[in-house]
């Protein structure tokens, strides 16, 4: 069970660490938002071809690395050597980061025990691989951080097998709004529920669970979807909005 009663009002959550500013999903951007004040964290799982859990958004490298090909036909050996780079998006510094493996994200998460990562399982590899396999082998390589991990999924099935198998909370993330996205809500009963806020249409789905909604930038609005009960605020910019005193649990009245 995550504790994640660390502050009143809404809660920050670096997407892909802090991502406006760092190459995502790596370990500079995942310290660079705990630096910058993040108490929450999330993340990208994707497996290699000899199954070792990787930090990274997409099945296909080319987007943000120097290299072609597919992870999940890649071996960890030969992954770990890979260069970021989102220059593209980011300018031509060199952040000098290659590929983490979820392992190293751990040994971070232990250095800080009040930070809360929301770990997503990546449908490409659950299709690849297996579902109870994959979530087996992210559950083993996370469970000495379990209390500070909520497994997250566009895939219901990935997470009532994350049920069955331990005691990590779960967040599903929302494809649509619409009823049988509801449905299938209240039939895994999940801790999270996790959406496009542009997606959500008239009022939240009641229920056991919190909400958690992205893509924010602005302030305003992600005090404006606070006040309709988001209490999760997802954000590649977490150094600005955190620079409102009113999203800040570190800022003083």
């Amino acid at each position: 069970m995550v504790d994640n009663s660390l502050m009143d009002g809404p809660k920050l959550v670096a997407h892909r660490g802090y991502a406006a500013q760092f190459p995502e999903n790596t370990l500079l951007a995942m310290q660079a938002a705990i630096d910058t004040g993040a108490y929450f964290l999330e993340c990208d799982i994707q497996l290699s071809a000899d199954h070792v859990p990787i930090l990274f958004h997409d099945a296909n490298l080319e987007r943000t690395t120097t290299a072609k090909g597919d992870v999940r036909d890649m071996a960890w050996a030969e992954l770990k050597k890979i260069k970021i780079d989102e220059s593209s998006r980011l300018g031509d510094q060199d952040f000098k980061q290659t590929i983490p493996s979820l392992s190293e994200l751990v040994e971070m998460l232990e250095l800080y025990p009040h930070v809360v990562l929301f770990a997503e399982i990546k449908e490409e590899s659950l299709q690849r691989f297996g579902t109870d396999f994959v979530v087996a082998r992210i559950l083993d390589e996370l469970a000495i951080v379990a209390k500070q991990v909520v497994m997250i999924s566009y895939d219901a099935s990935a997470l009532h097998v994350v049920k069955r198998l331990s005691r990590f909370d779960v967040g599903l993330v929302l494809r649509k709004w619409n009823q049988a996205c509801k449905d299938e809500l209240e039939t895994l009963q999940p801790e999270y529920v996790i959406c496009n806020y542009q997606k959500v249409i008239g009022r939240l789905w009641p229920g056991p669970w919190r909400w958690m909604c992205y893509e924010f930038i602005e302030p305003d609005l992600a005090m404006k979807w606070s006040l309709k009960g988001v209490e999760f605020i997802e954000t590649m910019d977490c150094g600005r909005l955190l620079q409102d005193s009113r999203l800040n649990p570190h800022a003083t009245s």
